[in-house]
């Protein structure tokens, strides 16, 4: 019941991204759920590092991949 109001505030109490993520984690509870909405809302905010944009990509399907790019494609500021 708390993890949107807990995700809000890891993001509202940080800086970056990744200082968002590691909050929202840190709270413990549904920390997948509230990493993941709070994540959301910094990627918006501050973008995803591409530090960890180049760790992750690797390690996902091909056809994960591809909606991604094809996401981004459509939805980001620069598509």
């Amino acid at each position: 019941p708390d993890t949107v109001p807990f995700a809000i505030r890891a993001y509202l109490d940080s800086r970056s991204y990744e200082e968002t993520v590691r909050r929202a984690i840190s709270l413990g509870g549904d920390v997948d759920s509230m990493a993941a909405m709070a994540g959301a809302i910094a990627a918006v905010t501050w973008g995803v590092p591409e530090e960890i944009v180049e760790r992750v990509v690797p390690l996902l399907d091909s056809e994960l991949v591809e909606v991604i790019v094809r996401f981004d494609g459509r939805f980001s500021s620069g598509g």
